[in-house]
């Protein structure tokens, strides 16, 4: 039996496959990255390609930091290596609690179609970001 979703949603969207589930993301105003598996890491690499390609305008990305903190140590070792820009950090916006979303999103809600561009610093900048030590 499919997952059900969770105990917060008020509604739930099952789909036949991968390809429907995702299209359904290019019609969502905001997205929050959960610890998840891998497709759920597949989304969130299509959602920054996307959106670092102009494929899909830059909508909020938020991402757990204690679910994803080891992926983000992976983006910074790829900054290093030349094979993503810092600008790519300004993608998604790391936090800790589901506050700072909320608040994050009610700043957002008087703009029309709210950006990653407009999200405020939460728990890091692209700079601190980069210069945090990654866990092993």
């Amino acid at each position: 039996e499919p997952p059900g979703g969770n105990g917060y949603q008020t509604i739930s969207l099952d789909h036949q496959s991968f390809g429907s589930r995702k299209d359904i993301l290019r019609h969502s105003g905001a997205f929050v990255v959960e610890d998840g598996g891998l497709g759920t890491l597949d989304e969130y690499a299509e959602l920054l390609t996307h959106i670092q390609t102009a494929k899909m305008d830059g909508k909020p990305i938020f991402v757990y930091e204690d679910a994803w903190h080891d992926l983000n140590g992976l983006l910074k070792s790829m900054y290093k290596r030349g094979t993503i820009a810092k600008s790519d950090f300004k993608l998604f916006k790391m936090v800790n609690s589901p506050y700072e979303i909320r608040d994050q999103l009610r700043q957002l809600r008087s703009t029309s179609q709210p950006t990653a561009d407009q999200l405020q610093p939460l728990s890091s900048s692209p700079d601190e970001v980069l210069h945090q030590p990654s866990s092993s």
